[in-house]
């Protein structure tokens, strides 16, 4: 979904599903943020990385039940859904580099079909497989939004 075909007040919808999916998914002393017009940064401390994968496929199971439709004419518009990059934080990392390699993870998602979750050690990943890996980062909802989880 793009503003240009949609437009702007339905991805403001699609912006606020996605973000009502993420703060019901996270807990503690885990930290939601908007980063970037269309994309979330979730900060999952002290999670390992495949508790981290779990929230990050419970956030995006829980953007995909919801149905979306345009206000002004109650026109169903289908359903959205997200991809996720997932990275780990690494003791020489700046916040640069964990969030260069979660976008990796992303993007590995966006080409391998949409709607799932990538982590920097699936071989998907690629050239990041086989290297340590924890942080969620970057959810882009299909249609719209994108977010960012960080583990």
């Amino acid at each position: 979904m793009t503003p240009v075909k949609f437009g702007h007040l339905t991805g403001d919808q699609v912006l606020r599903l996605v973000a009502v999916s993420v703060k019901q998914n996270v807990k503690g002393k885990d930290a939601v943020a908007r980063y970037g017009g269309e994309e979330f940064v979730v900060a999952l401390p002290n999670t390992a990385l495949q508790s981290a994968i779990t929230v990050a496929d419970h956030i995006r199971r829980a953007v995909m039940t919801k149905e979306l439709m345009k206000r002004s004419t109650g026109e169903r518009l289908g359903r959205v859904t997200i991809s996720i990059g997932a990275a780990n934080l690494r003791p020489s990392d700046t916040a640069q580099s964990l969030i260069e390699r979660a976008d990796m993870c992303l993007y590995a998602a966006k080409r391998n079909s949409r709607n799932r979750v990538i982590c920097e050690t699936d071989p998907e990943a690629a050239p990041l497989a086989g290297k340590p890996g924890r942080v969620i980062r970057r959810l882009l909802p299909r249609r719209i939004a994108a977010s960012r989880l960080l583990a």
